[in-house]
């Protein structure tokens, strides 16, 4: 958290370039650009709140991936039931896929 907070000084407070920001905290420009990024997704404005924790920082910028419904463009399956399939003979996954 300490470099994302670096990387947000140096681009509002000092309006450094992406290219300049990777240099100096040592990350690369597309991380940068996907710092920003969610912070702009999040809301947040610089500077940030004297209360804003590393912990609450983190849960804004990076969300458990299964905390949001719509993550999963496809209904996970039932493995149990999978691996019961496949163990029948003259079974893979090509055959299941098509039942």
């Amino acid at each position: 958290m300490r470099r994302i907070r670096q990387v947000l000084q140096l681009h509002f407070g000092s309006r450094a370039s992406g290219r300049m920001i990777a240099g100096t905290v040592g990350i690369g420009r597309s991380t940068v650009q996907d710092y920003l990024a969610r912070t702009a997704a999040a809301g947040l404005v610089w500077p940030l709140p004297t209360e804003q924790t590393d912990e609450a920082l983190e849960q804004l910028l990076f969300p458990d991936p299964r905390s949001n419904p719509g993550a999963r463009r496809y209904v996970e399956p039932d493995w149990s039931l999978l691996v019961r399939e496949m163990k029948r003979p003259g079974v893979n996954l090509s055959v299941l896929f098509e039942e």
